[in-house]
């Protein structure tokens, strides 16, 4: 672990000068230059605040290091408790502490805490998302290689290599993702509950925001649905009458209530999972004052389940190379062929989506659909170079500001709101890959299948948490409660990490098209700049340019 610890007297000089350290830091930690200029920013203003409030003279520490090869930074002021966040700019949309947890999980802010008498802000930048392809075509090839020249030995060899070793890697694996996968997906749902802020939040959220999100998320699933489902065989009877199958539905939505706390876990029922998972998060929700214990080990235990997850990410390309590598030593290689099938369908289902969002502003607000793909465009390509929705933030905040007249408070707390929750080309992917793992594993594919799939991707999209091995959980529940055997897990994998970029950009691109709409509805949408592209008043151009 390296640190560097430096403490002082709080003064404006101290100011500029844990401002620089800060920046020192922020340029080893391999993020944007402007990701870099926004936490420098913020960190300032905290800085400042804690001036204005505590007074010069605080015994202030700045503390910087890596941890595992994650870059932190600690700044701490010593006296009353000051929350920086806590100011609300707007009841209708969010309190401010809400608006920095949601900033803090992106990496593009950081996140308060009063511990021992000590005014604490952190930062842990999230490195800028690097393409997995190179690492995925070298296990993919170092696989092939190793699996034909394995083949040249005697029989008995290549059954103590295949069932001996790589079994053996291939099933632990296995286990240690659905040991961590009801954990992380009942964690991250619970803290994003609770992390709204309060209950009158919630349902202004839930009413204006919140709600249109899932919306359009179901429509999209329901839009992909229909559009794929032509290509497999659906057995709409699920082997019996119609009655029976809407029998099966009714079983299965009873089925979500669990009959205690524990099965659920055991079984690895996510549906149910999902179902205590909302009731706690809920009740910590009404709670606020009186849970705060719980609420902290609920923060604390997320992230820990989720840096559990990245580090098992990095072992995906391993991962990737027994599972390639067990299929050529069984005879299992024609296999690979059912992977071009769902990146086609991917593909061009998520570009369909965006499409459809385009289409769909443009015919309710009249403007030319040409015009908004252009205004979209730089977002897009952000998204589709990096996979990353944060490396987008900024220039989707210009784009919705400057280029389709969206209000400034609805932008400071959609986007990074709808960063986490709207994930449409994210569900999309879920279901067809699921559906082509059924597919090629003879599944069958029922109503009721359909019905917990369409479900179940829509949810998991956006209850994944925003790292690396988030989607690698969600495939393991989505294939544990869809009957789809664990070994299609590898299939899904390798699938994923090719269109994670079309699927991040189809997100980032839908993103601000919502925010029109919701914006057009409550009348905090310039008209003249989303039709014409036109920067606005000059009063709004100061607006603009004010923010960081």
């Amino acid at each position: 672990m390296e640190t560097n610890n430096i403490s002082g007297k709080l003064s404006a000089y101290t100011i500029d000068f844990f401002s620089e350290k800060t920046d020192e830091a922020l340029s080893g930690a391999k993020i944007s230059r402007t990701n870099a200029l926004r936490l420098r920013l913020s960190v300032e203003e905290v800085l400042l605040k804690w001036l204005d409030a505590l007074g010069e003279g605080a015994e202030c520490t700045f503390k910087s290091g890596k941890r595992l090869g994650r870059h932190y930074i600690t700044l701490s002021v010593a006296g009353d408790k000051v929350n920086p966040f806590e100011i609300q700019d707007d009841l209708d949309f969010g309190s401010s502490d809400t608006k920095q947890s949601i900033l803090a999980n992106l990496g593009l802010a950081p996140a308060y805490s009063y511990v021992n008498g000590e005014n604490q802000i952190t930062l842990m930048p999230k490195k800028e998302k690097r393409s997995p392809i190179f690492n995925l075509l070298a296990s993919i090839v170092l696989a092939v290689v190793c699996g034909f020249l394995v083949r040249l030995f005697p029989p008995g060899i290549i059954l103590l290599i295949s069932d001996g070793i790589l079994a053996p890697i291939f099933d632990s694996f296995m286990g240690l993702l659905s040991a961590m996968a009801g954990p992380m997906i009942l964690l991250s749902v619970m803290w994003g509950i609770y992390s709204i802020g309060d209950t009158a939040t919630l349902g202004i959220i839930g009413k204006k925001m919140v709600g249109r999100f899932l919306f359009f998320t179901y429509l999209t699933l329901v839009f992909i649905v229909s559009s794929v489902i032509w290509f497999f065989d659906i057995s709409f009877s699920g082997g019996g009458t119609g009655g029976g199958s809407m029998s099966e539905l009714y079983l299965m939505l009873l089925d979500i209530i669990p009959s205690n706390i524990i099965t659920p876990f055991i079984e690895g029922n996510s549906l149910q999972i999902i179902f205590i998972a909302v009731i706690f998060g809920l009740a910590m929700l009404v709670l606020d004052k009186k849970a705060t214990v719980a609420a902290k080990f609920v923060e604390q235990s997320n992230y820990i389940v989720q840096f559990i997850m990245e580090v098992i990410s990095t072992l995906v390309p391993a991962f990737i190379f027994v599972s390639i590598l067990r299929m050529i030593l069984s005879d299992l290689l024609s296999t690979i062929a059912t992977t071009i099938k769902p990146i086609v369908l991917v593909s061009v289902g998520c570009l369909a989506i965006l499409v459809l969002f385009v289409a769909l502003l443009a015919i309710i607000k009249k403007v030319s659909p040409v015009m908004v793909a252009k205004k979209l465009l730089p977002v897009f390509m952000i998204g589709l170079t990096t996979a990353s929705s944060s490396a987008a933030y900024a220039s989707n905040v210009e784009t919705s500001e400057k280029k389709l007249g969206i209000d400034t408070k609805m932008v400071s707390f959609g986007l990074p709101l709808g960063s986490v929750v709207f994930m449409p080309g994210t569900a999309a992917a879920f279901f067809i890959i699921s559906l082509c793992m059924a597919e090629a594993y003879d599944v069958t594919i029922t109503l009721p299948w359909l019905v917990i799939g369409i479900f179940l991707s829509g949810i998991l999209a956006i209850a994944a948490p925003p790292i690396p091995g988030g989607a690698l959980s969600c495939y393991t529940i989505l294939f544990i409660q869809l009957g789809i055997p664990i070994e299609a897990l590898s299939f899904a994998v390798t699938i994923d990490i090719v269109i994670d970029f079309v699927c991040t950009a189809v997100n980032v691109s839908s993103l601000p098209v919502v925010l029109v709409l919701l914006a057009n509805k409550l009348h905090m949408l310039d008209e003249d700049i989303l039709q014409t592209g036109l920067t606005g008043s000059p009063a709004l151009q100061k607006q603009n340019s004010s923010r960081i």
